[in-house]
């Protein structure tokens, strides 16, 4: 009850990343002038050319200390990576997964569980990449989408848990049109 209480309160609290920089604007010129500082707000909104050393688009045999955790007929293959230190900043990680399309790196996720791992989830996320949208108020889901990377921070609020998923766009955008491909050609020939 009192962890639920505190979440409660939180969930109240100004958001962190506030200021008068990222107010929400009320005119079109507003908008505009508030687009353009958010082009150029400070460090923290950097593209990541990957994950720990892993560049986004690195194929899947340049990399040593794998172990594939999933296969099957999905396009995409998953993997852990022995040496990986199991903390971002002060969170304690439960999983890194790498996933691979077509044998190149396009996305990864963490996943850490209870309360105080999942604030400190949030906490890193934020500092580095400044502010998130939240498309539902009611939920603690939040997207950042930039040139290269899209960011996306889930915590379901029926689980202990929270998932922060970081991917490479254009290798996502290629893996969309071939599955998109693939529906025509099943459309097509299937029936």
């Amino acid at each position: 009850m009192k962890i639920a209480f505190v979440l409660f309160c939180l969930s109240l609290a100004p958001p962190v990343w506030g200021g008068e920089l990222f107010r929400e604007a009320n005119s079109p010129n507003e908008k505009m002038l508030s687009d353009i500082q958010k082009e150029n707000a400070p460090s923290n909104n950097k593209e990541l050319a990957g994950f720990r050393g892993i560049a986004w688009g690195t194929s899947l045999q340049s990399i040593s200390g794998l172990t594939e955790i999933k296969s099957g007929s999905s396009d995409v293959k998953e993997y852990t990576r022995n040496a990986d230190e199991m903390q971002l900043g002060g969170a304690k990680l439960d999983r890194i997964i790498y996933r691979f399309w077509n044998d190149q790196f396009f996305e990864v996720s963490l996943q850490t569980t209870g309360v105080i791992n999942i604030q400190e989830l949030k906490n890193v996320t934020f500092q580095k990449f400044g502010r998130m949208t939240q498309p539902n108020q009611f939920l603690e889901d939040y997207i950042k989408t930039m040139r290269t990377t899209q960011i996306f921070l889930l915590c379901p609020p029926v689980t202990d848990a929270a998932f922060l998923t970081i991917r490479y766009r254009p290798l996502q955008k290629l893996r969309e049109k071939a599955a998109k491909a693939r529906a025509q050609e099943g459309a097509d020939n299937g029936f």
